[in-house]
């Protein structure tokens, strides 16, 4: 039997309950050392202070004691953000969920996307020439939302969904794809035009097809604003609007916000939507519901 335990802990991280003060004693020192830590990568180390707790047994009988740490750790990652890491959805997307299991997403963005006149490019200027311009397209829809921290989950057709753990790294990513499709433009002689649509809320996740994929009203809602772009724009719901960083996001960018008001093919409630569009952006298309 231990009759006394010392446990040296990292002050204002972890918490020691006292269950029955008739059974054990704690005690706290005053600090007794500094030590410094520094992560790999990091150019100064990080100054903390060691407390040492005692804690006695005053039974004659063993006893357990469990010290957890209150606190999320700093090196903690959900399983929303993993999973909408391109990266882990490449090396282990079909391992996350068992066939036939579903877990509930508290919050995911998701973000679709279309080209188009694709049908008509396709009648242009046949199959081959067509579909290079398309895997162009995929390429570098690919590249932004990875550089923004998000995934593809699937292509469809000539259009994206991705999801985004982060709604200010989607608006980021929407944003960057239009910018992207200027660049793009100025380049070939057949333009492109690209209609965005994001939201935000709660979903759920399966495996299907030997793919990590999200289901419910969220991902519905998402499908349907891409159907209110207008093309070289994207259309953002109210839940991506007030989320924190999305505003100082689109503060710094040089962009026109139109609020507008609409129902939504599906849906019995009306919506209020926000289209965001470069200042020298033109509507391309006329918008669907």
């Amino acid at each position: 039997m231990i009759d006394n335990v010392s446990v040296a802990l990292e002050m204002n991280t972890m918490h020691i309950h006292q269950a029955d003060p008739a059974w054990i004693a704690v005690s706290a020192q005053k600090p007794s050392y500094q030590a410094d830590r520094s992560s790999a990568g990091e150019e100064s180390a990080q100054s903390v202070t060691v407390t040492t707790f005692e804690i006695t047994n005053q039974t004659s009988l063993p006893q357990q004691f469990y010290i957890e740490r209150a606190d999320w750790y700093n090196n903690a990652v959900t399983a929303t953000r993993v999973t909408s890491l391109q990266k882990f959805r490449d090396l282990f997307s079909h391992e996350v969920l068992r066939p036939g299991e579903e877990i509930g997403i508290q919050g995911m963005t998701l973000l679709f996307s279309d080209l188009v006149g694709s049908t008509a490019m396709y009648n242009r200027w046949g199959d081959a020439a067509s579909y290079a311009l398309v895997r162009e397209q995929f390429a570098f829809l690919q590249r932004i939302v990875r550089d923004c921290d998000g995934a593809v989950v699937k292509t469809i057709g000539d259009a994206i969904m991705a999801a985004f753990a982060d709604p200010a790294n989607a608006v980021a990513a929407a944003l960057a794809i239009q910018k992207e499709v200027y660049t793009f433009n100025t380049r070939h002689s057949e333009p492109l035009v690209i209609k965005l649509g994001l939201h935000y809320g709660p979903c759920i996740a399966v495996n299907l097809n030997d793919r990590l994929d999200y289901f419910g009203t969220t991902v519905n809602l998402a499908a349907r604003l891409e159907g209110q772009s207008g093309g070289g724009d994207l259309v953002i719901s109210e839940a991506v609007r007030c989320e924190p960083g999305v505003a100082d996001l689109l503060a710094a960018e040089p962009v026109t916000i139109t609020q507008f008001a609409t129902s939504i093919k599906g849906f019995d409630d009306h919506f209020c939507l926000y289209r965001v569009r470069y200042a020298n952006g033109k509507s391309k298309v006329k918008s669907k519901a």
